[in-house]
């Protein structure tokens, strides 16, 4: 019996996996086991049987009860030994209870006729301990404490809430708590320490700890906040914090006082330019790691005062010449191609039209129109470095306004920028509407099928890689060009 593909979903449904069954049943004249599915080469439907409540629950849909008569003893013997080994230990057994006690036989055939402890609770009518999503809060993990503490007379370890068959607080005291000496601490008991306990190498041992739950090295009001005032004060007694920052490899948290000087400060700020290509703002120093340097300058000099002192633009006219600036590089970047495609569409009998107002705010570079059809094609040339850029010459971001394909039958539009990969143009062309098309500057040869001279497909790579910080650079090697195609890649 040849297995036959399934549709996709085909057995998450319940009467797909009904009539498979019957079926095979018909042909082997009894219910199959997993074993006779795989011989015949039934894994799917063996798969589909799991998938909806298992062997067990389908032979009893079916009327097959024949087996469950045959494996009732098993129930009963599982269920008899199970009840001995809860009232010697007080509680439903975990997997290390099995062990402990020398139970492995039963955890076996638990687990092979139920599949399980969880589902072993259920078929026999064992209690459910397992809690519901969202029950372990801290102030119900002190509740349950407290209920321990009552009935062994102490606060309880780990080891003791394992024995009692309590592993769910031992994981959510782990997991909603700063741990087991933290909840101590704030439920009014005392730490109990070994004699001698703190050195420094159990202070390593401890900070260690720490610092894989952090993830970084703890300040002192982190330490705090966990709780482990104990640790915070044992780093203290051995050298302190400083030390500790050195021996991990972390560099000191705190210039020394003093140090940022009206000069360091203009140097470390020349640094950060020259990394990042601008004056940055206070909110870039924070996320930099440098709030000291931040600190340092509003404390001083303040930001505006120390850009005038370095001869430096204010903020706002930064700004302002950055838009400025790419606005001309746009308005360049559109005169010096909307020409060569101008001519190409001529020359295939478009009416053309250059930089047409289409309504209030909405100007089209291109728009050409094939009078004996009536059809009209807008092109738009953008530099854009942005996403959203692009997108809002369909979806334009103010109020009342519509996209340009709503006054052409087809909108092109080319994007002379080189941080744009192929799959966001992808993305682009199929999210946009049916009559958009997004293409990069690098295919405007093979879209509209002229040639362009390796002078002017030179001077549209710059074009594409230039920015406002970099403009001074691509000027340079407009200016002076490489003479191979190696230095050019390079």
């Amino acid at each position: 019996m040849k297995k036959q593909k399934k549709p996709n979903g085909y057995w998450k449904k319940y009467d797909n996996v009904k009539k498979e069954l019957l079926h095979v049943i018909k042909t082997l004249k009894k219910f199959p086991s997993k074993a006779d599915l795989v011989t015949i080469e039934r894994g799917d439907l063996d798969r589909g049987i799991t998938r909806h409540k298992g062997y067990k629950w389908w032979r009893k849909e079916l009327g097959h009860d024949d087996y469950q008569k045959s494996i009732q003893w098993i129930d009963e013997r599982i269920k008899t030994t199970l009840d001995t080994f809860i009232n010697e230990i007080g509680h439903f057994p975990s997997s290390s209870d099995f062990k402990t006690h020398k139970k492995d036989g039963l955890l076996s055939a638990i687990q092979r006729y139920y599949g399980g402890l969880m589902k072993v609770r259920d078929d026999l009518g064992y209690e459910i301990y397992r809690k519901p999503s969202g029950y372990w809060t801290k102030d119900m993990i002190i509740t349950e404490i407290r209920d321990v503490i009552k009935k062994i007379g102490h606060f309880p370890t780990f080891k003791d809430l394992r024995t009692l068959g309590m592993n769910g607080v031992n994981s959510a005291i782990l997991k909603y708590t700063n741990g087991f000496k933290a909840l101590r601490r704030e439920m009014g008991y005392p730490i109990i320490m070994r004699r001698n306990y703190w050195n420094e190498k159990v202070v390593k041992k401890e900070l260690d700890m720490v610092i894989h739950k952090l993830g970084y090295f703890p300040t002192a009001n982190d330490l705090r906040r966990m709780g482990r005032n104990d640790l915070e004060s044992q780093m203290y007694k051995h050298g302190g914090l400083v030390k500790f920052r050195e021996l991990y490899g972390y560099d000191p948290l705190r210039k020394p006082d003093g140090y940022y000087t009206i000069d360091v400060i203009k140097k470390e700020i020349l640094r950060i330019i020259t990394e990042i290509g601008h004056f940055p703002t206070w909110k870039e120093l924070y996320s930099m790691g440098e709030r000291t340097l931040g600190g340092s300058i509003t404390k001083k000099i303040g930001f505006p005062k120390l850009r005038e002192v370095m001869g430096l633009q204010s903020s706002s006219d930064a700004k302002s010449e950055k838009a400025s600036y790419s606005t001309r590089k746009g308005n360049n970047a559109e005169r010096f191609i909307v020409p060569f495609i101008a001519d190409r569409l001529r020359s295939e009998g478009f009416n053309v039209e250059l930089n047409k107002r289409l309504a209030k705010g909405r100007e089209l570079e291109i728009v050409a129109t094939n009078i004996d059809e009536g059809y009209v094609m807008g092109i738009d040339v953008t530099t854009a470095r942005t996403v959203v850029g692009v997108n809002s010459k369909w979806n334009p971001r103010r109020r009342n306004t519509k996209g340009y394909q709503h006054y052409v039958d087809k909108l092109i539009v080319i994007v002379i920028a080189n941080n744009h990969s192929r799959v966001q143009f992808k993305k682009w062309n199929e999210e946009c509407p049916e009559n958009v098309s997004v293409i990069s500057y690098k295919d405007i040869e093979r879209y509209f099928d002229f040639a362009i001279t390796e002078k002017n497909k030179r001077k549209l790579r710059l074009f594409a890689r230039c920015t406002f910080y970099n403009k001074e650079e691509i000027k340079r090697e407009w200016q002076h060009p490489v003479n191979t195609l190696e230095q050019w890649l390079t």
